[in-house]
Protein backbone atom coordinates (compact mmCIF):
# COMPACT_ATOMS: atom_id res chain seq x y z
CA UNK A 1 0.00 0.00 0.00
CA UNK A 2 1.74 3.05 -0.87
CA UNK A 3 1.07 6.39 0.76
CA UNK A 4 0.68 4.23 4.61
CA UNK A 5 3.04 3.33 7.08
CA UNK A 6 1.40 -0.91 6.92
CA UNK A 7 3.26 -1.90 9.93
CA UNK A 8 1.60 0.91 12.37
CA UNK A 9 -1.69 0.44 10.70
CA UNK A 10 -1.52 -3.28 11.13
CA UNK A 11 -0.29 -2.62 14.53
CA UNK A 12 -3.48 -0.25 15.33
CA UNK A 13 -5.57 -2.58 13.12
CA UNK A 14 -4.57 -5.48 15.89
CA UNK A 15 -5.50 -3.26 18.63
CA UNK A 16 -8.36 -2.77 17.71
CA UNK A 17 -9.65 -5.97 17.19
CA UNK A 18 -7.97 -6.73 20.63
CA UNK A 19 -10.56 -4.53 22.51
CA UNK A 20 -13.52 -5.85 20.72
CA UNK A 21 -12.43 -8.95 21.83
CA UNK A 22 -12.19 -7.84 25.34
CA UNK A 23 -15.01 -5.49 25.18
CA UNK A 24 -13.34 -2.41 25.79
CA UNK A 25 -15.19 0.62 24.45
CA UNK A 26 -14.09 1.86 21.03
CA UNK A 27 -11.23 4.09 20.91
CA UNK A 28 -10.97 5.67 17.02
CA UNK A 29 -6.78 6.14 15.81
CA UNK A 30 -5.56 7.70 12.85
CA UNK A 31 -4.49 5.70 9.82
CA UNK A 32 -0.51 6.39 9.55
CA UNK A 33 -0.20 8.16 6.35
CA UNK A 34 3.07 8.53 4.26
CA UNK A 35 2.12 10.64 1.47
CA UNK A 36 2.57 14.28 2.12
CA UNK A 37 -0.57 14.66 -1.36
CA UNK A 38 -2.51 11.71 0.45
CA UNK A 39 -2.68 13.89 3.41
CA UNK A 40 -3.67 17.13 1.71
CA UNK A 41 -6.23 15.00 -0.19
CA UNK A 42 -7.68 14.11 3.57
CA UNK A 43 -7.45 17.87 4.99
CA UNK A 44 -9.21 19.39 2.36
CA UNK A 45 -12.08 16.37 2.20
CA UNK A 46 -12.61 17.01 6.34
CA UNK A 47 -12.39 20.99 5.54
CA UNK A 48 -15.21 20.47 3.51
CA UNK A 49 -17.01 17.60 5.28
CA UNK A 50 -16.94 18.82 8.82
CA UNK A 51 -17.42 15.50 11.11
CA UNK A 52 -20.77 15.87 12.81
CA UNK A 53 -20.54 14.91 16.28
CA UNK A 54 -22.69 11.51 16.72
CA UNK A 55 -24.41 9.87 19.94
CA UNK A 56 -22.34 6.91 20.75
CA UNK A 57 -25.60 5.23 21.43
CA UNK A 58 -27.26 6.07 17.93
CA UNK A 59 -24.80 4.84 16.35
CA UNK A 60 -24.39 1.67 18.18
CA UNK A 61 -28.32 1.31 17.95
CA UNK A 62 -28.88 2.07 14.21
CA UNK A 63 -30.28 -0.61 13.20
CA UNK A 64 -32.63 -1.31 15.80
CA UNK A 65 -34.25 2.34 15.92
CA UNK A 66 -35.32 1.81 12.05
CA UNK A 67 -38.71 1.52 10.89
CA UNK A 68 -39.40 -1.75 9.37
CA UNK A 69 -42.76 -2.45 9.86
CA UNK A 70 -43.09 -2.54 5.75
CA UNK A 71 -40.58 -5.87 5.85
CA UNK A 72 -42.68 -7.28 8.75
CA UNK A 73 -45.85 -6.43 7.09
CA UNK A 74 -44.48 -8.66 4.45
CA UNK A 75 -43.59 -11.04 6.06
CA UNK A 76 -47.27 -11.31 7.85
CA UNK A 77 -48.46 -11.52 4.12
CA UNK A 78 -45.92 -14.77 3.09
CA UNK A 79 -47.18 -16.21 6.08
CA UNK A 80 -50.52 -16.43 5.98
CA UNK A 81 -50.12 -17.37 1.77
CA UNK A 82 -48.48 -20.37 3.17
CA UNK A 83 -50.87 -21.07 5.15
CA UNK A 84 -53.63 -20.89 3.15
CA UNK A 85 -51.58 -23.35 0.37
Amino acid sequence: MEGFDQELLIKNISHAIEAVTERKPFSPFAIPMTSNELKKIVKNYHIANPIVEQDPYYIMHKHRLRDRSSIINLREQRKRRNLEL
